[in-house]
């Protein structure tokens, strides 16, 4: 019978640290995040507005790039893709085994074997009509805002007690998750333009919260954020005025901390700070 109290962790890290096929395997995981670092991005497609930019958005930043969208690095590191990766895999769960399942969540429902999937706002089915593939996958809502260029996915609808509610999924660390109460400004901003320009007749919006580590899953309803609308149709209006009428927009954005000084980490890091900064 094994003793755990002899069991010594920090000496068989050490033994792991001075193991020539972990050190190789270590290695080879590094240059493959390192060559994903060099992946390049342009903010999505020229004049396309997310969501999930506009809470921030800095409208000095975006004239300047849509007169000249310089290629950015992703640079987001090893810790950061890995959190993603698990935030990412958290929603598939929810949305494939649970809320599916349950009947609770609507959308496009897809089949991995063939090109056969539902009509919007579908609940889960049982199987592919096409093919019978009982592997039904849920593929995330698309919206596009014509007059504004708003373009973006949102999580699907929840029906609840015959009401629909706007979806909005958040993954968070267990210390993270047990404060939470209701969702911060940033995340009701951008749930507010999914449920405010879906294509269904919503009550609200749901935002599912999950536990990373342990999966834990809890609700929290609240109302669209009008005001929040708003500000957002501002921002994108004073950036098209301003291309059009080719002068550089003022910063009207009151969330927007990067630019408070021009030697600010944010600040450096724009690529059109020499423009905005005059800085060499």
């Amino acid at each position: 019978m094994t003793d755990w109290g002899d069991f010594n962790d920090t000496q068989d890290e050490q033994e792991r640290e001075f193991d020539t096929r972990s050190i190789y395997i270590d290695t080879k995981l590094d240059e493959l995040h390192d060559k994903l670092d060099q992946n390049i991005r342009t903010h999505g497609r020229v004049g396309e507005y997310h969501p999930s930019q506009l809470y921030d958005m800095c409208p000095i930043e975006q004239y300047f790039f849509r007169k000249d969208p310089l290629p950015q690095l992703e640079n987001l590191g090893l810790p950061t893709r890995r959190v993603m990766a698990a935030g990412s895999n958290a929603h598939d769960y929810f949305q494939q085994y649970e809320l599916g399942q349950a009947g609770l969540l609507y959308g496009v429902w897809e089949c991995p074997a063939c090109d056969w999937k539902t009509d919007d706002f579908e609940p889960m089915p049982k199987k592919c009509e096409k093919c019978d593939c009982p592997w039904i996958r849920f593929k995330e809502t698309r919206i596009h805002v014509e007059e504004y260029n708003i373009v973006g996915h949102y999580d699907g609808l929840l029906k609840v007690d015959g009401d629909f509610y706007t979806l909005e999924m958040k993954s968070k660390t267990k210390d993270r998750f047990g404060k939470i109460v209701k969702p911060d400004r940033r995340e009701i901003f951008q749930a507010s333009i999914y449920d405010k320009y879906n294509i269904a007749d919503t009550k609200g919006i749901v935002f599912g919260y999950i536990c990373r580590e342990r999966y834990y899953f809890k609700t929290v309803f609240v109302d669209r954020d009008e005001k929040a609308v708003a500000q957002a149709i501002e921002r994108i209006e004073l950036i098209e005025e301003s291309l059009e009428k080719d002068t550089v927009p003022l910063n009207i954005n009151p969330t927007c901390r990067r630019c408070a000084k021009c030697d600010s980490q944010r600040a450096k890091a724009c690529p059109y700070n020499k423009e905005c900064w005059s800085i060499v």
